[in-house]
């Protein structure tokens, strides 16, 4: 089943390839556009033309990484792929919570960072931020999780008074103090 599915992709990705060179040579006095690293891959091998831009090709992403990510995420459509230095990040949105995944060269999950609002932040860590800083109102979280450890940085605010905390095995840090000043 899997390399039906693989030759189906490979099929459906060389077809694609031959008509986005042949539309190229059809176009005349258009600026070149430039190489993009963002992709957009979706399960099922359902592409979707209007978030993708034609000038990469789906084999750039290790085939690990996005078979892990299929096998995780089985309802997530909508995904950006970004191949960077260390790997690929795959980032969606799904529920309000920006997502974004990273794996290494070889296509192995390594870490998973979402990022929300307070309202999706858990009880527990809420009232442990309240019980310490009580006057601070919470603005964002970013939440740190692979190899068994999860960890919160916390941006929380007072009035013009900023701090970002972290939040690592129910022990919170102070990472950064600053002062919002706006001149009038």
């Amino acid at each position: 089943m899997k390399n039906i599915f693989f030759v189906l992709l490979t099929a459906i990705s060389v077809l694609r390839l031959m008509a986005n060179a042949a539309n190229a040579q059809a176009l005349k006095n258009v600026a070149w556009l430039p190489f993009s690293y963002e992709k957009t891959i979706s399960p099922g091998a359902v592409l979707n033309k209007a978030d993708d831009s034609g000038y990469h090709f789906s084999n750039d992403i290790h085939s690990r990484a996005v078979r892990g990510f299929m096998k995780e995420y089985k309802d997530i459509y909508n995904v950006k792929w970004v191949k960077y230095d260390k790997g690929f990040i795959a980032s969606f949105e799904k529920d309000s919570i920006n997502n974004r995944l990273y794996y290494n060269k070889r296509g192995d999950f390594e870490v998973k960072i979402q990022y929300y609002f307070e309202n999706r932040l858990s009880p527990e860590i809420r009232k442990l931020v309240k019980s310490r800083f009580d006057d601070y109102s919470i603005y964002q979280v970013s939440e740190s999780s692979g190899n068994g450890a999860t960890f919160y940085c916390i941006k929380i605010q007072y009035k013009n008074y900023w701090k970002t905390i972290r939040i690592m095995n129910w022990e919170i840090e102070i990472i950064q103090e600053y002062t919002d000043f706006t001149p009038r």
